[in-house]
């Protein structure tokens, strides 16, 4: 979605004489656009627009911006969620507290794979890939959500650990088995 959203809007954003102003981790379709538009640029206008892609955050703490208490339980299980998919071995990019976690899985064959493979055992997870990320740097993305009972979770991590090691895609050394479960016991009580 990201994609095809800045594809449509930046066009009619900036034109001749504008000057883009991009970070090197943005959605790749950002750069793309700018690349299309690439002409030699002047100061003759003093008018600036700053574009934010904040498609994420909306909506992650309620409709009036006030979930302060579903905001701080989807913050709890982000940050455990994330630390159970370190531990097992996956490199797990973004903040902690963010409800959104990209797993890196870098091979574009495998990022097919472990999607369908995840669906199939009834986990659901985006996959991010060329154009909007560079070719070696896919990704699946992982989003939490307050709707999620506190088994879900544990449920996916069973299952993406599973895949992970089926498909290939853990880069780190896992922490031994018993001391995975004994913590996330403790976690949920």
């Amino acid at each position: 979605m990201g994609y095809v959203t800045n594809s449509a809007i930046l066009p009619v954003l900036i034109g001749k004489g504008s000057l883009i102003i991009s970070d090197s981790l943005n959605n790749n379709s950002i750069v793309m656009v700018h690349e299309d538009l690439e002409q030699k640029f002047t100061f003759s206008s003093t008018t600036a627009y700053i574009y934010l892609d904040e498609a994420h955050s909306i909506g992650a703490i309620g409709k009036t911006g006030r979930g302060a208490q579903k905001f701080a339980r989807v913050r709890e299980n982000s940050n455990f969620f994330r630390l159970e998919l370190q531990k097992m071995g996956f490199e797990v990019l973004g903040d902690n507290d963010s409800p959104v976690m990209p797993i890196m899985l870098y091979n574009p064959a495998k990022i097919v794979a472990f999607s369908r493979k995840c669906l199939k055992e009834n986990v659901a997870v985006v996959i991010v890939a060329f154009p909007a990320t560079p070719l070696l740097l896919g990704r699946a993305r992982i989003c939490l959500s307050t709707s999620h009972t506190k088994e879900e979770p544990v449920k996916a991590l069973e299952v993406i650990s599973q895949v992970g090691d089926l498909v290939g895609i853990k880069f780190f050394g896992a922490e031994p088995k018993k001391q995975q479960q004994e913590e996330k016991m403790l976690k949920l009580e």
